[in-house]
């Protein structure tokens, strides 16, 4: 029997279609049965199923197509679900009986096996296309099965959870879409930066993430469905990096503050978080600030599959499913994506281009100009500061500034908390095991988050399980394990599986706890679910097994005090007599980073108890800074068992602190990530503590596998572990680099001179096993002059690691792409090539675990417009302006990217982009006597134009021509005009000295 068809009418065969025959004419048979939604559902899966094996084998190019086909499921998901609600509706309009006892149920297929199926029935299957065959085989398998049926039947209840079921499923299509991001994206993941100067809602995705909210806190579930799939676009470009000008959203003292910008750089890190740099333009006295900020988004792709969740649901509530379970699970959802959509500011800096809008005035008069000597512009002074220059081509960021009503202020203010429950893993704890049945319970382990919760209700739902627990009210940080009820006895042989979901509903609060009442919103809802297979026939018996946790404090005096360590044991006891135990332990501690901020540390360890003996293993140390009360939670899984354990931890303050240094101050150098596949990106910090309390001073260096970096710098009075110096590294080379530092207080010498401290780190290049970009760089842009004109070239490189176990050879030319910003409308095609960058790669060959460089050139040219007719234009003002755009520019940090396609002799073409960012510098002497030379030809030549062809030495030497030639040569000498030929002399002269 097809289950596809199965799927849409079993229920009603089985429960009442039996016998009520008005059922089957309502319709109720043709919600659940008709319309592509069914066929679709198979046709999806199956191409979902197969599209997963080919990523998974890593066939990426499938990736687009699996994202494609999970969007399809997941909608297709949420049709289904909103039809089997709305036949419950209908069902229980008709006044269908829906609740059937066992022995109603058993009475049923008695009937069928004497009497067959009811011709009302047999008609309905026949008029959806069911063959005679088909439905034999159906009257077969209940006359068979009938006598198994032992338990009641709620076809409400039932139906319920089947359309959550179907919600359940367009979320598993959202993981595997997330996952095919991640396969795509985060295939080398870095490691993910340390750095928490602040949080904030992700600005790139701040707009969109506000419109839902609008339309989520007044139930507009159109507006919602139209502004979440805004925001999963948004988000997706924004993962996939495919959209560098971007519109940023912050909130800042109650208003909404929107500006332009660019996103600068993307990089993919551990565990499906990223960092990302955008810049922004904005305005002050006298030119342009630049501001570039590096965030650092620990939840990326969780937010990512988040929101594809709360597409599923709010398409659900569209299709019409009713359900205040999806409401509840929406709430949750929404919470959840809140907290993912924060992002951490990693650093920020600035760097500042100047304006002057003040006209070029005449100076006094001197001397006529002569034809100008080499060594002249040395000693001519410029007119205009630097500082007064501009450039009218670097656009400024637009910015727009409104009042953030209540519920923005709730969507963007990351302190504006609401209370989160988190469930960390739910496990099956056996009981009892014999030959024949084995006894469970489910533990359930979950923590609070930033505020309170109440109303917190543990529903437990499986295989001879029907349990609830209430909790009632947590504070925030709080840890918990809920048990569930001991089941009952779960028949087999051999083995047995047991499965089931657990729904915890509470309730969020918001304000100051614990004394806070007013709820946050409505009910949430989290759904989990379990199974696990038991083995009967076990010389183990899961009764016998005792775990608990020893702690130990630093000095041994049994209580903890505030600046203390405590040790964290584990204590497994065997008393089984026949049978060893071993396995796994996993302990997660809540401890103090501040007086009011908490943190968690995770430890594990393999244990192994014999038979009638103990195994005591050591998780590990945690610090406790400050006093108070402390969960620590675990479990240790032991073969097919798994025993619970919880707890806490008390820390008096001491009333004796200990100073925690006798030195000025202390310095610690950090890297990340300080493992490389290949080679790649290292971030240097160097964090600082001053215990002195005044500004100090220091220096010293950083020394890089022997290369020094020289430091200079100052340690704030206040600084306590802040970051001093941060900069990046180039690593490349198989093995371990050593990063060390060292600075003193006087001069930066390892003499013994004054306070000295060093500080080490190292970085593992570890051997990859495919082909990797590891590094890319940029050479600052330098504009020197030209007759006139302000050129430079830019010269990048990247470098590819060779990790398959075969030499690569590149077999072509390398096409690439450049994209540089502001700077665009200046590139230059390179000869005999269409593209204004060329790359080459350096060497062709890539033997096995060897580099390979590729160089790209890019020419850059700000020039004076052409000029046809040349004696009707001051030439020289021509240049005053090109002198103005190129100085306004000086000083910019410019993205840099560059795209490129690189063909290889066995994996066909391969794309690598390299992300920088460059600083642009000028020659300022060749624009200061250009200005200056300019302002004395304005003087001097005044706005008469004198054609060269009348000055007489000239017009003597035309007569001495044959007329056929001067025929040809007097209309271009008559174009000519002193002017020009005086800015050409001067633009020579400046070029031979400066060029």
């Amino acid at each position: 029997m097809p289950m596809r068809k199965a799927l849409g009418l079993w229920l009603i065969i089985m429960i009442f279609g039996m016998t009520v025959s008005t059922g089957m004419s309502s319709n109720y048979v043709v919600a659940v049965t008709t319309g592509d939604p069914y066929e679709a559902f198979w046709d999806i899966l199956n191409k979902e199923a197969e599209l997963v094996v080919g990523v998974e084998n890593g066939n990426l190019s499938l990736v687009s197509d699996l994202i494609q086909n999970s969007r399809l499921g997941a909608e297709n998901a949420a049709n289904i679900s909103a039809l089997i609600w709305q036949a419950l509706e209908e069902l229980e309009a008709s006044g269908i009986k829906t609740y059937y006892t066992a022995e109603e149920l058993q009475e049923m297929a008695q009937n069928i096996s004497e009497n067959g199926l009811p011709q009302e029935t047999v008609d309905a299957l026949k008029e959806q296309g069911w063959t005679d065959e088909q439905i034999q085989a159906l009257e077969e398998y209940i006359v068979q099965n009938g006598a198994n049926i032992t338990e009641d039947f709620n076809m409400t209840a039932f139906l319920k959870d089947f359309s959550v079921a179907f919600v359940e499923v367009g979320f598993k299509y959202n993981h595997y879409e997330a996952w095919a991001l991640e396969k795509w994206k985060w295939s080398q993941p870095a490691e993910a930066p340390t750095a928490n100067n602040g949080e904030l809602i992700n600005p790139v995705l701040a707009d969109s993430w506000a419109q839902f909210y609008h339309a989520y806190a007044v139930s507009d579930y159109v507006r919602m469905e139209e502004f979440i799939k805004s925001l999963r676009d948004s988000t997706y470009n924004f993962l996939t990096y495919q959209k560098r000008f971007v519109s940023l959203t912050f909130l800042c003292n109650r208003s909404v503050i929107t500006k332009t910008g660019t996103l600068d750089h993307v990089n993919w890190s551990d565990n499906g978080s990223m960092v990302f740099t955008t810049l922004v333009t904005s305005p002050t006295d006298g030119g342009f600030i630049l501001n570039t900020t590096t965030y650092y988004w620990p939840s990326a792709l969780q937010a990512y599959e988040l929101i594809s969740n709360i597409m599923t649901l709010v398409k659900a509530r569209n299709y019409g499913n009713n359900n205040s379970e999806v409401q509840w699970i929406l709430n949750q959802k929404v919470s959840e994506l809140r907290n993912a959509l924060k992002v951490i500011i990693v650093s920020t800096g600035t760097s500042t281009v100047y304006v002057s809008d003040e006209p070029v005035y005449p100076i006094e008069p001197i001397d006529p100009i002569y034809p100008i000597e080499p060594e002249l512009p040395v000693l001519l002074v410029s007119t205009t500061s630097p500082e007064e220059s501009s450039t009218p081509e670097l656009s400024e960021s637009t910015t727009s500034i409104t009042p953030a009503d209540e519920i923005t202020l709730l969507a963007l203010d990351p302190n504006n908390e609401e209370g989160r429950l988190v469930v960390d893993s739910v496990d099956v704890e056996v009981v009892e095991v014999t030959l024949d049945y084995v006894t469970y319970k489910v533990v359930v382990y979950l923590h609070v988050e930033d505020n309170a919760v109440s109303n917190v209700n543990a529903e437990f739902q499986g295989t001879e399980l029907s349990d609830s627990q209430y909790v009632g009210f947590l504070y925030p940080d709080d840890s918990l394990v809920v048990e569930s009820t001991v089941s009952g006895k779960v028949y087999g042989s051999g083995q047995v599986t047991v499965s089931g979901t657990v729904k915890i509903t509470y309730t969020p609060s918001s304000g100051p706890t614990p004394n806070s009442v007013e709820l946050a919103s409505e009910e949430r809802e989290i759904t989990k679910s379990y199974s696990k297979t038991i083995t009967l026939e076990d010389d183990v018996d899961p009764s016998k097994i005792y775990v608990s946790i020893a702690t130990y404090d630093e000095n041994g005096d049994g209580t903890v005090t505030a600046d203390e360590d405590v040790t964290f044991k584990v204590v497994v006891r065997n008393e089984n007599s026949n049978a060893d135990v071993s396995g796994v332990c996993w302990i997660n501690v809540v401890y103090p980073i501040s007086s009011n901020e908490r943190g968690n540390r995770t430890f594990s360890v393999s244990v192994n108890a014999p038979a009638g003996g103990s195994d005591v293993e050591t998780f590990g140390s945690v610090h406790y800074a400050w006093s108070g009360t402390f969960m620590y939670t675990g479990k240790c899984s032991l073969d097919q068992y798994t025993k619970s354990f919880d707890g806490y931890v008390t820390v008096v303050t001491d009333t004796s602190p200990m100073n925690p240094s006798n030195s000025l101050f202390s310095v610690e150098l950090i890297a990340y990530p300080t493992e490389l596949e290949g080679g790649g990106e290292v971030y240097l910090q160097v964090k600082a503590w001053n215990y002195d309390g005044s500004l100090i001073p220091v220096m010293g260096y950083i020394e890089i596998d022997g290369d020094r970096r020289s430091i200079d710098a100052k340690i704030p009075a206040d600084e306590s572990g802040d970051s001093l110096l941060t900069f990046t590294y180039n690593v490349i080379g198989v093995g371990n680099h050593t990063f060390k530092l060292f600075l003193d207080n006087q001069d930066g010498e390892p003499n013994g001179i004054g306070e000295e401290h060093w500080s080490e780190v190292t970085v593992e290049v570890k051997t990859g096993d495919q082909l990797k970009q590891v590094t890319s760089e940029c050479d600052p842009l330098y504009f020197k002059y030209n007759m006139g004109n302000y050129e430079a070239t830019l010269t990048c490189r990247l470098t590819i690691y060779n990790g398959y176990d075969y030499d690569l050879k590149v077999t072509g030319d390398i096409v690439s792409d450049i994209d540089v910003s502001i700077l665009n409308k200046y590139l230059q095609l390179q000869a005999g090539s269409s593209s204004p960058v060329v790359s080459y790669i350096d060497p062709t060959t890539i033997p096995t675990g060897g580099y390979s460089t590729i160089t790209s050139i890019a020419h850059f040219k700000i020039s004076k417009p052409d000029i046809l007719v040349i004696g009707d234009i001051f030439p020289y003002w021509e240049d005053a302006w090109n002198d103005i755009q190129v100085e306004g520019i000086y000083g910019a940090m410019v993205p840099v990217e560059i795209i490129h396609d690189v063909p290889f002799d066995k994996l066909g073409i391969q794309r690598f982009t390299l992300q920088s960012s460059v600083y642009i510098e000028v020659d300022h002497i060749a624009v200061v006597a250009d200005l200056a030379t300019d302002a004395y030809l304005t003087y001097k030549l005044g706005s008469k134009v004198m054609p060269v062809a009348n000055i007489k030495f000239i017009k003597d030497a035309l007569t001495r021509l044959p007329p056929e030639v001067r025929e040809k040569i007097n209309p271009i000498i008559e174009q000519i005009s002193i002017n020009w030929l005086a800015n050409w002399i001067k633009e020579r002269a400046i070029t031979w000295w400066r060029g």
